[in-house]
């Protein structure tokens, strides 16, 4: 058993339970050829996701998020590596800081989660 007991496990699976329902439930409402959520369902359909096709704007907007997820990544790839290597190599001042700044986003889900 956890240093938390079972207090805290109940407690983190109706937090994780309560956030993660609503977004099934949009999931399979997408994958349903109702407007509405049908359990069970007897068929499935690519209704909504053809209706959305339709707008211009959506698509546009698709690509363009595409687009920038891929010119995001490549840049945090080009800056990422070569400051792992240095960081992995190399003993220099203001290691730790960026050690410390490569680690933040890993680090405070956890800080604001408790």
């Amino acid at each position: 058993m956890s240093r938390n007991g079972p207090v805290a496990l109940a407690y983190h699976t109706l937090f994780v339970t309560f956030m993660l329902a609503p977004i099934l439930v949009v999931c399979w409402v997408a994958f349903t050829p109702e407007g509405y959520l049908s359990f069970p369902t007897d068929r499935w359909s690519l209704r909504w996701f053809y209706a959305i096709a339709q707008y211009p704007e959506f698509v546009s907007a698709f690509w363009r998020s595409i687009w920038l997820g891929a010119i995001s990544s490549a840049i945090a790839v080009a800056v990422s590596v070569p400051a792992a290597l240095a960081i992995a190599r190399y003993r220099f001042p203001g290691r730790e800081a960026m050690t410390a700044l490569f680690m933040s986003p890993l680090m405070i889900p956890h800080v604001v989660l408790g």
